[in-house]
C-alpha cells in the first residue's frame, strides 16, 4: 500500500497508513489438480499472484488481470498477459468475453471471499477453477483509528473489518473512497455510515491521487 501513500503525499495529503487486515499466503500450487490446461488465467487481486510465481507449469497460458500492478508482476516472471486495467472483476469478465468460447477452462486463483468472478463467468457456461491461494485476517485495532478527512479502502474485506470495529460517530465528516466497484458497493451496503462514498475509476495509485486532488482539496 506505500504506493498509495506515496500518491496521497504527492498531491499535498497526509496520509497514515493503518492494516485491518492480514493477508496470508497458502502453500498452494494452483496447477495442481487441473484435468487440463486452462484456456486462460484471472487475475483480479495481486495476492494472488505469488501463487502463480511458484508455479512453472502455466507460464505459457494468457492472462487477464484486474489492475496493472498484477500484470506487471507476471509479465516479470514470464506470463504472457492480454488483457489488464480493468477496473473490476465484473469489467474484466466483460473484456474477456468475447476471446472465449463455450466449455473453455478459466483457472482463478483467488481469495478465501472472493466469488464474483467464478459467478458471472459460469452463467456464461464457462469452467471455472477456483483454488483458494491466499486468505485475509481480520487484525483487532490496538489503538483508535487516526483522525482524518477522508478513508481509502482497498478491498471489501477491509469495509467490513473497518465497519466492525470503529464506532459510526467517527464517520460523520469522513468520506469514503473505494478501489473499486466491488469496494464502493460493500460501502454502499452502509448508505449514510459516511456522508459521501466514491469510487476510483481505475484501481491504482495515480487514480487516487487525482481522486484526492478533484474532489477532496486539503
Amino acid at each position: 500500500m506505500h504506493r498509495y501513500a506515496d500518491a496521497a503525499r504527492a498531491v499535498g495529503w497526509d496520509p497514515t497508513p493503518f492494516p485491518l487486515l492480514t493477508v496470508t499466503e497458502l502453500e498452494v500450487d494452483p496447477a495442481v489438480g487441473l484435468e487440463r490446461q486452462p484456456d486462460w488465467i484471472c487475475v483480479t487481486s495481486r495476492n494472488a499472484v505469488p501463487a502463480l510465481m511458484r508455479s512453472s507449469k502455466l507460464t505459457g497460458v494468457p492472462c487477464a488481470t484486474v489492475g496493472r500492478t498484477s500484470a506487471a508482476l507476471l509479465r516479470e516472471h514470464g506470463y504472457d498477459v492480454l488483457i489488464e486495467g480493468a477496473p473490476s472483476a465484473a469489467v474484466l469478465v466483460e473484456r474477456l468475453l468475447p476471446h472465449l468460447e463455450p466449455r473453455q477452462l478459466i483457472l482463478w486463483p483467488r481469495g478465501r471471499l472472493a466469488t464474483e468472478l467464478a459467478s458471472r463467468l459460469r452463467a456464461y457456461g464457462i469452467s471455472v477453477t477456483a483454488p483458494v491461494v491466499y486468505e485475509t485476517i481480520v487484525r483487532p485495532l490496538d489503538q483508535p483509528i487516526p483522525d482524518s478527512d477522508a478513508v481509502f479502502f482497498a478491498s471489501p474485506s477491509a469495509v467490513e473489518a473497518y465497519l466492525e470495529q470503529v464506532d459510526p460517530a467517527q464517520d460523520e465528516r469522513r468520506i469514503a473512497i473505494g478501489i473499486g466497484p466491488t469496494t464502493w458497493g460493500a460501502l454502499e451496503q452502509r448508505a449514510g455510515r459516511f456522508p459521501r462514498n466514491v469510487v476510483l475509476e481505475r484501481p491504482d495509485a495515480d487514480s487516487l491521487a487525482d481522486e484526492l486532488s478533484r474532489l477532496l482539496p486539503p
